[in-house]
């Protein structure tokens, strides 16, 4: 805010020294002195902490309470399939106030009263202790007058093997549907975000591995997440019920996760593909309405894959608006189908797999080793197992023993362009 306007005439002659001079010019320096004592107050504190409460931007630091959105779909994939869902509670967000000197007020929660002030001043340990989304700023760290600011230090980068981490408020939107996956407003994308980290031994091949086929058969679910390795990347059907929580338990778990899409094959019937199905006979409306059901079925995954789709893919008009759709919300795309030359993957992580494996017994366990081979002549391999009681524990036990043969297991995270 800036101030104008003309100075008001004292009626004191030029160059005297009267009464009302005096009086001016002794406020003055008692300002000044003032001014001193606050200023040196201010910086010789060492021991004192302001903490500063971020309250502009809650999305970049807070999370939701409770377990987030359960969606409840149909029982297995299936003709004729109705996907009747109910819509998500919103999920509720901390507030949060300003704190006053000496107290730091975190999120607050139905039981915690909004203004209660702190019977003593806290330390930052406590101050952090109390709550893990609290932001610290020393006064000692803040530029005087006249300093350009400090550089932040720089956020620890997560070590080789780390786990993908859990679902983040800001990587999402609610819908009618349920979360819509978006990049965060600090530049985060769910592609990046969402991955398990990984780091190859110098010089040995690598095979990415896709486990697909997830979600319908809860009891196979839950042991393709207990025994597969979590190097693993798993992709669950969208129609699976419970996904939410079957996504949480492979989270935690250790493995990333995928979502898989629905796509229009030759010689397979709308039908097959389920009500979700994307069908180049479809208005792109129609398809995008389709997709957005599918990518609001749980939080938490890096990218998408495809289900068939040999025929959709290679439509440049029905797959070009899926691909600009993954790419507006910060998502992968894997396929293991040819695309079109002319659709553009620019912007968009993305890779393509290599094998496609299904199978069981000796058949299995040969496309295993040609995979192995393949891998040590290119130097690296992506590919897809879409699980079954049958392969299961044979894929289990071969995943968990490439260590053993020099290969690095790595997530499918590690394969993107």
């Amino acid at each position: 805010m800036s101030y104008s306007g003309r100075q008001k005439s004292t009626g004191l002659k030029s160059g005297g020294f009267g009464t009302l001079t005096l009086a001016w010019t002794g406020l003055a320096l008692f300002l000044v002195a003032g001014a001193a004592v606050i200023q040196f107050a201010d910086w010789s504190g060492k021991d004192d902490a302001v903490i500063i409460d971020l309250s502009g931007e809650p999305e970049s630091f807070a999370r939701p309470t409770g377990d987030g959105p359960v969606t409840r779909a149909n029982d297995e994939m299936r003709p004729a399939i109705t996907a009747n869902l109910a819509d998500d509670e919103a999920q509720s967000m901390p507030t949060v106030r300003a704190a006053r000197p000496g107290e730091f007020a975190g999120a607050q929660t139905a039981d915690a009263p909004t203004e209660t002030p702190a019977s003593e001043p806290q330390t930052e340990d406590e101050a952090l202790a109390g709550n893990s989304n609290a932001s610290v700023i020393r006064v000692e760290d803040l530029p005087r007058a006249g300093e350009a600011p400090r550089e932040p230090a720089a956020k620890p980068l997560r070590v080789a093997g780390t786990p993908p981490p859990a679902a983040d408020a800001a990587l999402y939107r609610q819908t009618g549907n349920g979360p819509m996956p978006q990049i965060a407003s600090d530049g985060r994308r769910p592609a990046r975000y969402y991955t398990r980290t990984f780091a190859a031994t110098e010089g040995a091949p690598r095979i990415g591995l896709i486990v697909s086929g997830l979600g319908l058969s809860r009891q196979l679910t839950d042991r393709a997440i207990a025994t597969l390795p979590a190097e693993a990347t798993l992709a669950f059907a969208p129609y699976a019920r419970n996904l939410d929580a079957i996504s949480r338990t492979a989270n935690e778990d250790g493995h990333e996760l995928m979502i898989e899409l629905p796509m229009e094959a030759s010689g397979i019937s709308a039908d097959q593909l389920g009500p979700a199905g994307l069908m180049t006979n479809y208005e792109t409306d129609d398809n995008l309405r389709r997709l957005d059901w599918m990518l609001t079925r749980f939080t938490g995954y890096f990218g998408v894959t495809n289900y068939l789709g040999t025929a959709f893919s290679t439509d440049v008009s029905a797959m070009s608006p899926v691909i600009d759709q993954l790419r507006g919300a910060g998502l992968a795309y894997i396929s293991d189908t040819r695309l079109a030359d002319n659709i553009s993957l620019s912007g968009i992580p993305n890779a393509q797999a290599g094998f496609v494996i299904s199978g069981s017994g000796e058949t299995l366990t040969a496309e295993l080793t040609r995979l192995e081979n393949t891998a040590r002549d290119n130097g690296r391999m992506l590919a897809k197992i879409y699980v079954t009681e049958d392969n299961l524990d044979t894929v289990a036990a071969w995943a968990s023993g490439l260590k053993d043969k020099g290969i690095a297991l790595a997530p499918a995270s590690a394969m993107l362009d």
